[in-house]
């Protein structure tokens, strides 16, 4: 007996929904650009590994970090981080002091650079015909015992940047600082003078400012870009 099928031919595959960006991926892009993040490959999920959110795209990766709660891009070798003052970029091998996810350390890293000079001030020449000896440095002042220096408002983010990490790191109310110098510098690259071992930094002159945040226990001084990034470089 012949057995002919009731179709006119093979049934038709079910057409795949196309990847779409959605949510926090999609505000990032948005922000970031599309011509950087590029399209979709596949929709985010669930990586079981870290527990972060993560998305392809033909650029790179989103992802949501489980370890900090931040919503991140990277193509690899640069990384926008939407944090606590909008989005902001970095290299893949270099931290804010607000993010907690650790830095995965590259197999053969370039050898650190010297740090870059620091601005020095020229003492006024003596008015006595006499040499005199100069004068001797200043002990650290307490806060609260200096004049607060005028702020120009483009250095504002800087110094809000360097007062948290301070507040942070010392673990006292933001109350009980006091900045005792903004200055404005040009880094020679983007380790902002203060070269971490083991780190890479892009070798471009990078603009910004040197503060000292003073407190009861002593002064930290604080390198700085113009966005808002600071690095604690040492205790005065």
């Amino acid at each position: 007996m012949a057995v002919f099928s009731l179709a006119g031919g093979p049934f038709p595959a079910a057409a795949q929904e196309p990847c779409r960006f959605v949510l926090g991926f999609a505000q990032l892009r948005e922000i970031v650009g599309s011509e950087i993040v590029g399209d979709c490959l596949v929709n985010e999920r669930h990586n079981p590994a870290n527990g972060n959110t993560e998305q392809r795209t033909t650029n790179g990766l989103l992802v949501w970090r489980r370890v900090d709660h931040w919503t991140a891009f990277t193509d690899g070798y640069r990384t926008w981080v939407s944090g606590p003052d909008d989005v902001q970029q970095r290299l893949n091998t270099e931290r804010f002091f607000w993010e907690h996810d650790p830095i995965t350390p590259v197999e053969s890293p370039l050898p650190p650079l010297p740090p870059a000079p620091t601005a020095t001030t020229t003492m006024p020449p003596p008015t006595s015909p006499a040499a005199t000896p100069p004068p001797a440095a200043p002990a650290p002042t307490p806060a609260g015992d200096t004049a607060v220096p005028a702020i120009p408002p483009e250095a504002q983010p800087a110094v809000d940047a360097a007062l948290r990490d301070a507040a942070a790191r010392l673990a006292v109310p933001r109350e009980q600082l006091r900045v005792m110098r903004v200055e404005a510098v040009e880094w020679s690259d983007s380790s902002l003078g203060c070269p971490q071992p083991g780190m890479f930094y892009l070798q471009v002159i990078t603009p910004g400012y040197l503060v000292v945040v003073a407190s009861p226990g002593g002064q930290l001084e604080y390198h700085t870009d113009t966005r808002g990034r600071a690095v604690f470089c040492r205790t005065l």
